[in-house]
């Protein structure tokens, strides 16, 4: 539910005060004209109900202004953010299914089937524009040979437009594919299980092909996934793609719920937002606290969850700064926001490091 109330307002939901022991009540306004955000519920069925009461008054309270208390807005928002799918959809199965991609990488997929081979065919080299049959006029000499060059030069630069270039091909949905199925342990894909993939694309039939992919990154290959994966979508599905990681972030284990005062807040971010990181074994563990009224930040640090928890503190240090840039989140949520997102990439990566220099 999103509200905006001048001065300072309470939501009450079926008779009751939503409150987070260790950080601002979600519940609650405090500011001029500051909207507010707040679940209802991350699961609703039809028939549900809520009972939701708002109490307003002027601020600041110790000196409260005579004039109207202003309600300005009150609506409801659905938010739509699936989960990722078992890692494989059938304990017999050995080969990639579409069940097993993740709601991000089915969206990549459609991008993919839709957009066409990546290249088109072309005209035949010997194709030339049409000749005028017709007798030229009476012209002197010089115009003549000038008019002559004219039409070789452009015959020329013609030909060289039409030169036939590499056949159609499917080559970067066969990768995605590939990708895809090394990294759930397959090394072959069910193609009826997928939506319109075109029967000229053959993703382990060709081991001729040469392999484009680029060497892999120093950091880790799941947020090279993760980057790729955004790469093959349409910018128009980035956001969507972004909300979905919201659910792949896990709640906090008990021992940080009651003591959320021993995380670190991220004070670089609006919201607010804690950070637990914890080196075990070389590699490092994180716990994010992000209010759920905040689906953008909660998505993407869903998506640092799934991309840098577990991996060593060299391969979190080598992330790209300019990972927002590579996701596509600039065009998507502006410079403004981009970089509440980024802050929190580098406040994880200066943990990983500052862990790594522990003695």
């Amino acid at each position: 539910m999103a509200l905006c109330i001048d001065d300072y307002a309470e939501i009450w939901v079926n008779g009751e005060l939503p409150r987070a022991a260790g950080r601002p009540s979600p519940a609650t306004i405090q500011g001029f004209n500051m909207p507010q955000r707040l679940v209802l519920s991350d699961a609703v069925s039809p028939g549900d109900r809520f009972e939701i009461a708002v109490f307003g008054i002027n601020g600041p309270i110790s000196a409260a202004p005579e004039n109207t208390v202003w309600f300005r807005e009150a609506r409801v928002e659905f938010l739509f953010a699936r989960c990722r799918s078992p890692r494989r959809s059938d304990a017999m199965s050995n080969a990639l299914k579409y069940q097993d991609l993740s709601h991000t990488e089915r969206l990549a997929y459609e991008r993919l089937v839709g957009q066409g081979p990546s290249a088109e065919t072309s005209a035949p080299c010997d194709a030339e524009t049409p000749h005028d049959t017709r007798q030229p006029a009476r012209r002197r000499p010089f115009l003549a040979a000038a008019t002559s060059l004219d039409s070789a030069v452009t015959r020329l630069f013609q030909r060289a437009r039409l030169t036939p270039q590499a056949p159609p091909s499917w080559s970067t949905l066969e990768r995605f594919i590939r990708r895809q199925a090394a990294n759930r342990g397959y090394e072959s894909f069910d193609r009826d299980s997928f939506p319109n993939f075109p029967t000229e694309a053959e993703p382990f039939t060709q081991p001729s092909r040469v392999e484009t992919d680029p060497a892999k990154p120093g950091y880790p290959e799941a947020l090279h996934d993760i980057i790729e994966t955004f790469r093959d979508a349409a910018p128009a599905q980035h956001l969507e793609m972004l909300l979905a990681y919201a659910g792949r972030l896990p709640e906090l284990p008990e021992e940080l719920q009651s003591s959320r005062d021993t995380m670190e807040q991220v004070d670089e971010c609006m919201i607010p937002l804690f950070l637990s990181a914890q080196l075990h074994h070389g590699k490092v563990y994180y716990h994010l606290d992000v209010p759920s009224d905040a689906p953008t930040m909660r998505g993407f640090a869903g998506l640092l969850y799934v991309g840098l928890n577990g991996a060593t503190p060299t391969a979190i240090a080598a992330a790209p700064g300019d990972l927002c840039q590579q996701l596509g989140f600039q065009k998507a949520l502006g410079a403004h926001r981009s970089r509440g997102l980024t802050a929190l990439l580098r406040r994880m990566q200066r943990n990983a490091v500052d862990l790594a220099r522990t003695p």
